[in-house]
């Protein structure tokens, strides 16, 4: 879901968790300003494009890294030379394996460095947006702050994000609504800003 917020003058911090590559990510809006920018990317090929990119940045922080449910490595595997690349925790229910039939393949697969994300949260993101082929609730579960917006890959296709129930439990708990959804994700905004999310309204990038 690609987003432009028109009022950004509240915002600290925007958090974005599975960026790719430099031309998808969500958070172009925030690169060069005053505002906190982490960009966080297990895949180190696609990381190295990122610093790259983005590395001269003085408010952006890139990390390289997983998010699971606790610190260590894990096996993701990437398929970043395919026709609908992708990178994944090693899973049963990537989008690659519903919507692409993807089997895995060892020489596809790379261990990294995994981390909860409370251990690099400070509790003080305003705009969160997560794309982790269907590993997001350990994000928001693990998670100290609570966003005005939070962006998650929710569906798409054949695919339904295996941990649904409860990312919405979890979203109604903590007064989260919907807001709208596109092909893949789901834009929630924290009712508890209810004047902020009608005065800082959203829009689609062109």
């Amino acid at each position: 879901m690609n987003i432009n917020f028109e009022d950004i003058k509240n915002v600290r911090h925007v958090c974005e968790v599975g960026c790719f590559l430099p031309h998808t990510i969500q958070a172009k809006q925030f690169l060069g300003t005053e505002i906190k920018t982490t960009l966080i990317e297990p895949n180190p090929k696609v990381f190295k494009e990122l610093e790259e990119s983005f590395g001269h940045y003085e408010n952006v922080s890139l990390l390289n890294i997983a998010i699971t449910d606790q610190s260590g490595r894990v096996k993701m595997y990437n398929r970043f030379d395919s026709p609908d690349p992708s990178c994944f925790v090693d899973s049963e229910f990537s989008p690659a394996i519903v919507n692409d039939n993807y089997v895995k393949n060892e020489k596809d697969s790379f261990m990294v460095d995994s981390a909860s994300f409370d251990e690099i949260d400070d509790g003080d993101i305003d705009i969160l947006s997560v794309d982790t082929e269907g590993h997001e609730w350990f994000v928001i579960k693990n998670m100290k702050s609570r966003p005005k917006f939070i962006i998650l890959e929710t569906h798409g296709e054949f695919y339904v994000n295996p941990y649904m129930n409860q990312i919405s439990m979890w979203m109604r708990k903590n007064n989260y609504a919907v807001m709208k959804q596109d092909l893949t994700d789901t834009l929630y905004g924290n009712t508890q800003y209810h004047q902020e999310i009608k005065d800082v309204p959203v829009k689609k990038q062109p």
